[in-house]
């Protein structure tokens, strides 16, 4: 966290101030600039793309469980925990569409409501109406 802060800010401070401030060498820090990707790294990249490319295919409705699921019969080992860090680390997260509670019945047999204040709205006295 503290190297890619630092290659966000070089071109505005110096490396040596913002390592010095970060409490890192300069030494490690250009050692960090010139590392190789790791195979988990690469193979997390790789993953990542996939999981986003089934990800787009469900309509971004799918959580980790589908997507790992998905995975495993596209022949892809991972395991579900290691999908929903990728998902968090991608940024996706499903969304589900809204749940519609359907709160009129219009079946037009039902008796309708006799109308009694015939819009007559104005009472004499409190609960006369």
């Amino acid at each position: 966290m503290r190297y890619p802060f630092i290659k966000e800010y070089e071109g505005q401070f110096s490396i040596s101030t913002l390592c010095r401030v970060m409490k890192v060498a300069r030494s490690s820090y250009y050692a960090w600039c010139n590392r190789t990707p790791s195979k988990t790294e690469i193979a997390n990249q790789q993953l990542t793309e996939q999981i986003t490319t089934v990800f787009d295919a469900s309509d971004q409705t799918s959580g980790s469980p589908r997507i790992s699921e998905e995975l495993k019969e596209q022949q892809v080992a991972c395991s579900q925990k290691r999908v929903a860090r990728l998902m968090r680390q991608a940024a996706l997260k499903a969304v589900l569409p809204k749940h519609v509670v359907v709160t009129t019945d219009s079946n037009p047999a039902l008796p309708v409501a006799e109308n009694i204040l015939d819009r007559q709205f104005v009472a004499e006295k409190p609960n006369t109406r």
